[in-house]
């Protein structure tokens, strides 16, 4: 497995494919971005619902207690549903990937055009080739299941691709 592991890191590293993981890259940043203008709607709305259901409230005649606790109720769920927006939304954003900045897309390119060499050098031991897996590869799966004398191997790697 570690040998078909690290053709598929070389294989994904080489510069055409490099090159298609940073457009690619750039494809989920744009998305990242129109995710983010929607979420950004949602939480607007939410809260320009909790706004006027508030104003529904304070506009109430304090006598008329039915309808008050009525609309003190929906003023309450509109601001449980902000809240909610609110979490969802902080959630998705410790989650995204961030994107590269052109600095970043450089240096990955020139580390690329030496990780072959750097990878086969004799100096480089076992342990530094792991700990670089690591930090391109977010799980390994084995499948021997499927085909009955072959194990698929599926990389996904960090940038969310996969492989295999």
């Amino acid at each position: 497995m570690d040998v078909a592991v690290s053709e598929l890191l070389l294989a994904a590293v080489q510069p055409a494919q490099l090159e298609l993981a940073l457009v690619a890259s750039q494809q989920a940043e744009a998305e990242r971005q129109q995710l983010q203008r929607h979420w950004l709607e949602r939480l607007e709305h939410a809260r320009y619902e909790a706004t006027l259901a508030r104003r529904r409230y304070e506009q109430v005649d304090p006598d008329n207690r039915l309808v008050a606790a009525e609309l003190e109720r929906r003023w309450e769920e509109q601001l449980v549903a902000v809240r909610m927006v609110e979490r969802a939304w902080t959630e998705l954003q410790a989650t995204a990937p961030l994107p590269l900045s052109s600095a970043e897309q450089a240096q990955i390119r020139r580390l690329a055009a030496d990780l072959p060499a750097l990878w086969h050098a004799p100096t480089t031991t076992n342990a530094d080739r792991k700990r670089l897996l690591r930090c391109l590869i977010k799980t390994v799966t084995l499948d021997s299941f499927s085909q009955v004398g072959f194990t698929r191997i599926q990389v996904l790697w960090q940038t969310g691709a996969a492989t295999g």
